[in-house]
């Protein structure tokens, strides 16, 4: 999975969500093609606090858009403004394996109503936001249960089916979906692409 950062506004009005985008975004050109997977991987962005600069997005199932972009930021401010500007509901998601980090918020209205955030790394403090949902353990994620102990793992598992409770698929069949649209502009932030090219090739500390 590597690197994965979506929100999914709970909306058939294409136009409208491309236009709340393009506003938040601040990027005027909508270009549209094939999904950019590499191109995407690549500029995702490598600041905590950048907003994203490159959109992907389309209509991947009845009643939900989905955007791909290349922030792993929660964007709580985005999802508010989506949700107010929609009226609907907004989830946004996003995960990182090498880091072992995972986030799920989701929206109502302009309201926040629900934030869980782990990572599951050295000094890192969990985010366990706002009303369990109806199906939720006593934590968040997963229960298990080993010599008596019990644990929760919240994972990109644990986002799928939650996001399933709201009647969204979080990981569409990209391939049958024949256009996608694209909001991309340059960037002065460093890039997961830039990173690559620093690193030198292993022959070269030789």
């Amino acid at each position: 999975m590597g690197t994965w950062a979506a929100i999914f506004v709970n909306s058939n009005d294409l136009n409208k969500v491309t236009g709340t985008l393009m506003q938040l975004s601040a990027i005027d050109t909508l270009q549209k093609g094939e999904f950019p997977t590499s191109d995407l991987y690549n500029n995702i962005l490598l600041e905590d606090n950048a907003c994203p600069t490159y959109l992907v997005f389309a209509q991947t199932q009845p009643d939900w858009i989905m955007i791909r972009h290349n922030a792993l930021q929660n964007l709580e401010g985005w999802g508010k403004t989506l949700s107010a500007s929609h009226q609907t509901k907004v989830i946004i998601c996003s995960a990182q394996s090498n880091a072992d980090f995972y986030h799920f918020s989701l929206y109502n209205q302009g309201t926040m109503l629900r934030e869980i955030e782990y990572c599951y790394g050295d000094d890192y403090e969990p985010i366990n936001w706002g009303n369990r949902f109806e199906f939720e353990n006593e934590q968040p994620g997963v229960k298990m249960e080993y010599d008596g102990e019990v644990s929760y793992i919240f994972d990109f598992d644990s986002i799928e089916e939650y996001a399933k409770h709201f009647g969204l698929e979080v990981q569409p069949d990209y391939d049958s979906i024949a256009e996608w649209c694209i909001l991309k502009t340059k960037t002065s932030h460093k890039t997961l692409g830039d990173f690559k090219k620093s690193l030198k090739p292993w022959w070269k500390f030789w």
